[in-house]
């Protein structure tokens, strides 16, 4: 009974139940427009992730860029350091932004463009941490977008062929092109690719072998980065074979929500098992502000490390980011994505 009122007190908003009706109606509160003609959205600062992919998907709309934790907010990514999951094709999520509506420290609002008289204002407003101004609203790249993805995954046991194939995924221009391309390191010599894209119907191509149908974003499924490593398990550590899943949109979207990523073994270390994924597992992850006051607190230990890097190629005119976990005694754990810099 402790347990269950403990998160009743923590839990997040409660996001598979909300309705499309009621999905709509919370980003109507903060949407100043969408135009499918010009391929944009504009929302106010406060507009999350959970909320924008809601709203859009239904109507075969999505973000060009969507980090994967519902609760990131827009202003948070441009104005903050949103280094989330990123595009190899579209940028980092600044790069989908094409308009800020900015506060001045003078009181007045000016719109601010990439090509317009307020273009330095432009360039300078991500990552300021508002220090220049007041984002009152932001303008958003969206794209066609399916139902369903496609999702195949491949191991590899060397960093060398784990990098190599991110290099080449990540460069294709032809029809194979990838839209999504995330690795997932569990060792300094293992790893697993993912590739997916976007397809119509949850029902797997008869051509995909032992291809099925998976939603990975249910209350009671493993954590994301868990089923991985399970699922990857059998294949050979060449890269050279693969399987697949066919997931709903959404839910690889928001893949690592449940999990924060990897940090919830530190927070809840019991929540990945099965009874309280069954029982709990609708409260999970819990409202994070309540949990720094308790003694869940995972930085408490000078053995937890989390670092997110951003490294530049000038010549190749691309980043590697890099998500980055260990501690001590313990695997490491780590996610890459190459970024394609518009």
């Amino acid at each position: 009974f402790f347990f269950f009122f403990f998160f009743l007190m923590i839990r997040r908003p409660p996001r598979s139940t909300l309705s499309s009706s009621s999905a709509a109606s919370d980003v109507y509160k903060r949407q100043v427009s969408m135009s499918t003609d010009a391929r944009t959205i504009t929302v106010e600062p406060l507009v999350n992730m959970g909320q924008i992919s809601r709203y859009l998907i239904p109507k075969g709309w999505t973000l060009a860029v969507l980090p994967e934790l519902d609760e990131l907010t827009v202003g948070g990514l441009l104005m903050g350091f949103g280094i989330e999951s990123s595009s190899h094709i579209h940028g980092l999520f600044q790069d989908i932004c094409v308009e800020f509506e900015v506060m001045l420290g003078d009181g007045s609002v000016v719109r601010a463009r990439a090509d317009n008289e307020y273009a330095d204002l432009f360039y300078a407003l991500p990552w300021s941490y508002g220090t220049i101004g007041l984002v009152m609203s932001a303008t958003l790249k969206i794209i066609p977008c399916k139902p369903f993805i496609r999702m195949s995954y491949r191991r590899f046991d060397t960093m060398e062929s784990f990098g190599k194939a991110i290099e080449d995924e990540s460069r294709k221009k032809d029809e194979k092109t990838a839209l999504f391309i995330e690795g997932l390191g569990y060792s300094a010599t293992s790893g697993v690719l993912m590739t997916a894209a976007f397809v119509d119907s949850p029902k797997p191509d008869p051509k995909d072998k032992g291809c099925k149908y998976n939603n990975i974003g249910l209350w009671h499924k493993p954590w994301f980065y868990e089923h991985v490593q399970k699922l990857a398990a059998p294949l050979k550590g060449d890269g050279s074979d693969e399987i697949c899943e066919i997931v709903p949109l959404r839910a690889y979207y928001h893949r690592h929500t449940k999990a924060i990523f990897w940090e919830m073994q530190y927070i809840i270390p019991f929540a990945n098992q099965a009874w309280f994924r069954y029982l709990l597992g609708w409260a999970i992850p819990p409202n994070i502000p309540p949990v720094s006051y308790t003694h869940l607190r995972a930085h408490e230990t000078p053995e937890h490390l989390v670092c997110r890097l951003l490294l530049e190629k000038k010549k190749k005119k691309n980043h590697i980011v890099m998500s980055y976990m260990t501690k001590a005694n313990k695997h490491t754990i780590f996610s890459v994505e190459r970024v394609t810099h518009s």
